[in-house]
């Protein structure tokens, strides 16, 4: 500010300074949650994968243990005598 500068024009360029201050951290803190949300949106994504993997072999796990119910019923009627 030049030394002729009146005080209103002072008050003006300090008020014009503070606010260029909180804009510049404000715009880092906009930037690095931007990038904190990227990062949580990849995860999430991962996650549901993870589920949708886990939840099919699950699927496979309960398949395959009724299959095997299924052949020790068959087993004990053929034990038994009574063939399907």
């Amino acid at each position: 500010m030049p030394p002729f500068a009146n005080e209103e024009n002072r008050a003006l360029d300090a008020v014009i300074r503070d606010l260029e201050k909180k804009l510049e951290l404000e715009g880092g803190t906009l930037e690095e949650t931007n990038d904190r949300m990227q990062v949580m949106s990849e995860h999430l994504k991962n996650v549901r994968q993870e589920i949708q993997y886990t939840q099919s072999r699950l699927e496979v796990k309960e398949k395959e243990l009724s299959t095997e119910d299924h052949i020790k019923v068959r087993r004990h009627f053929s034990v038994c005598g009574r063939g399907w």
